[in-house]
């Protein structure tokens, strides 16, 4: 199966690694899928870059509810950047969206940097 995509950005890296790209613009308290369900596939996040405009607590999720990072309070103007991990920072679950649970209904932008693994 060939996984589809809307939005994204892709390059292929050094090692033959798809990897893909997907801007953040999320404001909604609650659950903001950022990297759709892929059948077959688990979403494996390489790096991203997050700033939040008030404070805010995110935690990274899959969609089936199991928390993959955080939560991770953030002050107004706060943010984090990782460094590319090949291996991967977290990971979804196979078949589960990428989510980016917020605390309150603050804007958050960024992007996140993935690859799709088969399973």
């Amino acid at each position: 199966m060939t996984p589809t995509f809307n939005g994204t950005k892709e390059q292929t890296i050094g090692t033959g690694l798809q990897v893909f790209s997907v801007s953040i613009n999320a404001s909604s308290s609650g659950a903001n899928t950022i990297v759709a369900a892929q059948p077959g596939y688990i979403i494996v996040v390489t790096a991203y870059k997050i700033v939040c405009a008030g404070a805010v607590t995110v935690t990274w999720e899959s969609s089936g509810g199991r928390d993959l990072d955080g939560p991770c309070a953030f002050a107004a103007n706060g943010g984090e950047s990782t460094p590319v991990s090949p291996d991967g920072h977290f990971w979804t679950d196979l078949g589960e969206a990428l989510i980016m649970t917020l605390s309150g209904a603050v804007q958050v932008g960024g992007h996140v940097a993935y690859t799709l693994v088969p399973r």
